[in-house]
């Protein structure tokens, strides 16, 4: 509450020495005195700075915020994780294998599917994909090759794709509460890559791409699914319910 007062006055006061050093302009433009534009000169430059500080500060909180959400999700998933599959790999070999694109990718026998973390368009994500034994590893590390290529162009599909299903849901009732007013650009905009799974069941559509909005904003996440060779089909918006640790 502090510090949600202190940004209010910061912006205020910015706000006061922009209109105070317009007021000293137009006199200097009446009077013809030096005096106003040497007084105006000063009221825009302590405007700046102040806003300057004011905007700093702001996306330093929000940022803090951010983190801090993402960071008891992770944890969150984490142990979903272990408290459904356990550690199977534990003292045993590793079996792994590597793309000249992605890198590495290590079996893990519980869930029973191929993982790494690779660059998406300028974000560490975790990318995962399942071996049915009705293909060689290599072949669904192939696909995932062929999705990352074109990775720029997906994501700006995925990110259209929510916006227009924002648009939609905003006119129905199944609109998150956090996104009623949001505008479907600046939903799209802020959207954050979070993770790619490949299965290998033999789905329709067995390709997942999952992104997060901002957290600061909001607690809620886009689903885009999809084939790596004919691409996005659709997306879905989804809320994510997180529980105070």
């Amino acid at each position: 509450m502090k510090k949600s007062k202190l940004y209010t006055a910061l912006f205020i006061l910015s706000l006061i020495a922009f209109i105070s050093g317009t007021v000293c302009i137009l006199f200097r433009n009446t009077t013809h005195n030096d005096l106003f534009t040497i007084i105006g000169s000063g009221c825009f430059l302590c405007g700046i700075i102040v806003l300057i500080i004011f905007l700093a500060l702001s996306s330093k909180q929000n940022n803090s915020v951010s983190d801090d959400i993402m960071s008891r999700y992770e944890q969150q998933l984490s142990v979903i994780r272990d408290a459904m599959y356990g550690n199977d790999d534990e003292g045993k070999p590793e079996i792994s294998v590597t793309s000249p694109l992605l890198g590495k990718f290590i079996y893990r026998r519980k869930p029973e599917w191929y993982e790494a973390e690779c660059d998406w368009c300028g974000c560490n994500i975790k990318v995962t994909f399942e071996n049915d034994n009705k293909c060689a590893p290599e072949d669904c590390l192939s696909e995932l090759e062929t999705v990352f290529k074109h990775s720029k162009n997906i994501d700006r599909t995925i990110r259209k794709m929510a916006a227009k299903e924002l648009r939609d849901l905003q006119k129905t009732r199944k609109c998150p509460d956090e996104l009623l007013q949001t505008r479907p650009a600046v939903f799209a905009k802020r959207l954050v890559p979070s993770n790619i799974h490949l299965s290998g069941n033999g789905e329709d559509s067995p390709l997942e791409i999952c992104y997060f909005d901002a957290p600061v904003r909001s607690e809620c996440n886009v689903i885009a699914y999809g084939e790596c060779v004919h691409g996005i089909t659709r997306v879905e918006i989804s809320k994510i319910i997180l529980k105070n640790p």
